[in-house]
C-alpha cells in the first residue's frame, strides 16, 4: 500500500524541480551571499504563487525548505536560507469554534450523550470518529488516551477537571464499553452520531 503523503511530496518536489532544478547549483548554498539572494528569490516566488493560493504557496516552500534543511543536516551544503518563512495562507478556524456561551447553552438543552460528546471535543479535541468509538479502556480515572491526528499514535493526556467530573459519573452507570451509548445502549453509527 502506498503512503498517499508521498505522492503529494512527489508533485512538490516535480514542481521545485521545474523552478529551481537546473539554475542552482550547490556552490549557491555555500556562499553566505548567494544563499541570501536565493532566499530572496525563492520568497519572491512564495508570494507570487501565494496571489493564486496561499495554501499551496506554503506547502511548496515548506517543500524545498525541507529539502535544504535535510541537504545541510548531512552537510551537502553550508548555509540553509529558508530555514524559516512566514507562511502567507491563515487559517480562520476561529470561525468555526463556538463561543464559550453557545457551547454552555447546548451543554444545558442537549440530549446526555450530545453532552457528553461536547465535553470530550471541548476538552480532548477528538474527532467525531473517535468520540463516537471511546473506549472505557482508554480513560484510566486520572487521564484519556488518545489518538494524535498528526502521528497516529496513542496518547495519554491528563484529564480536566470538566472531563474528569463528567465521566466519573458517567462511569457510575456505565452500561458497556463504549463512553457514547445511544438510548438503546448501543454504539452509535456513524449517520446516527452526526445527525
Amino acid at each position: 500500500m502506498t503512503d498517499p503523503r508521498g505522492k503529494q511530496y512527489i508533485w512538490k518536489l516535480k514542481r521545485l524541480e521545474v523552478r529551481w532544478g537546473t539554475c542552482c547549483p550547490v556552490a549557491t548554498f555555500n556562499d553566505a551571499d548567494d544563499a541570501l539572494e536565493f532566499r530572496k528569490d525563492a520568497l519572491a516566488w512564495h508570494n507570487e504563487l501565494g496571489k493564486a493560493s496561499p495554501r499551496s504557496a506554503d506547502n511548496l516552500v515548506a517543500a524545498l525548505a525541507r529539502v535544504l534543511s535535510f541537504a545541510k543536516e548531512k552537510a551537502v551544503i553550508k548555509f540553509n536560507p529558508l530555514d524559516t518563512f512566514t507562511r502567507l495562507y491563515k487559517s480562520h478556524r476561529s470561525d468555526l469554534t463556538w463561543p464559550e456561551d453557545l457551547q454552555q447553552q447546548f451543554m444545558r438543552t442537549a440530549r446526555p450523550a450530545m453532552v457528553t460528546a461536547m465535553v470530550l471535543v471541548r476538552n480532548t479535541a477528538m474527532r467525531a470518529s473517535d468520540i463516537r468509538k471511546f473506549p472505557w479502556t482508554r480513560y484510566d480515572g486520572s487521564r484519556v488516551q488518545i489518538r494524535s491526528t498528526k502521528t497516529g499514535k496513542l496518547l495519554w493526556i491528563p484529564a480536566t477537571r470538566e472531563l474528569k467530573a463528567h465521566l466519573d459519573a458517567l462511569k457510575e452507570t456505565k452500561v458497556g464499553a463504549l463512553v457514547m451509548l445511544t438510548p438503546t445502549g448501543k454504539a452509535y453509527t456513524k449517520r446516527y452520531f452526526n445527525g
